[in-house]
C-alpha cells in the first residue's frame, strides 16, 4: 500500500543492543523462589565428585577427595548466577570469556553441607538428578565423618 517502508519487520531479537557485557534477560533483582532454584538445578546444576592423587600429600595415601555443586550457562546469564551466589550465600563466580561461559561453583564442604544439602533436602530434585543427589548427599556425610581419610573409607 505505499506504508510498508515505515514498519519494521526485523527480527526483534536483533535489535537489542547486544554490545553491552552482561546482557540478561533477567533485569529485576528479587528474590529468587527456593522452588525455581529447585527446578533451575533439576535442568542445569551438576554434583560432582573428583578423587586424584595428589603426590604432595604424605599419609592417606596420597588420595583427595573434591566434591562440587556446579551451574554453568552461558555468559550474558552471569546475573542469574550472581542471584544463585545471593540466595545459597556461598560459592564463586568464574567466567570464562574465551568460552562465553560463566559458572557458579561451590566447593567447600562447609558450604556443601550447610547451604547446598540443606536446600535440596528442603525442596528435593523430582528428576533423574535426585538419584545423583542423594549419592552426593551420602558422599558428603562420609567425608564430614572423615570416614574418606581410610583406605576402606575412600573405597565405599
Amino acid at each position: 500500500m505505499g506504508f510498508e517502508r515505515n514498519y519494521q519487520i526485523n527480527n526483534p531479537s536483533k535489535q537489542i543492543n547486544l554490545n553491552k557485557r552482561n546482557y540478561s534477560t533477567l533485569v529485576q533483582k528479587s528474590k529468587l523462589n527456593p522452588w525455581f532454584v529447585t527446578g533451575f538445578s533439576d535442568a542445569e546444576a551438576s554434583f560432582g565428585v573428583s578423587i586424584y592423587i595428589d603426590k604432595r600429600i604424605k599419609g592417606r595415601q596420597g588420595w583427595v577427595v573434591k566434591p562440587s555443586f556446579q551451574i554453568s550457562l552461558n555468559s550474558k546469564d552471569i546475573n542469574l548466577l550472581l542471584q544463585l551466589q545471593e540466595f545459597f550465600s556461598c560459592g564463586v563466580i568464574v567466567n570464562k570469556k574465551s568460552r562465553n561461559e560463566a559458572s557458579f561453583r561451590v566447593n567447600s564442604l562447609q558450604d556443601l553441607t550447610n547451604f547446598i544439602i540443606t536446600h535440596f533436602s528442603n525442596y528435593p530434585l523430582l528428576s533423574q538428578k535426585s538419584a545423583d543427589f542423594i549419592l552426593f548427599k551420602q558422599i558428603i556425610e562420609l567425608m564430614n565423618n572423615k570416614v574418606h581419610l581410610t583406605e576402606n573409607g575412600l573405597n565405599n
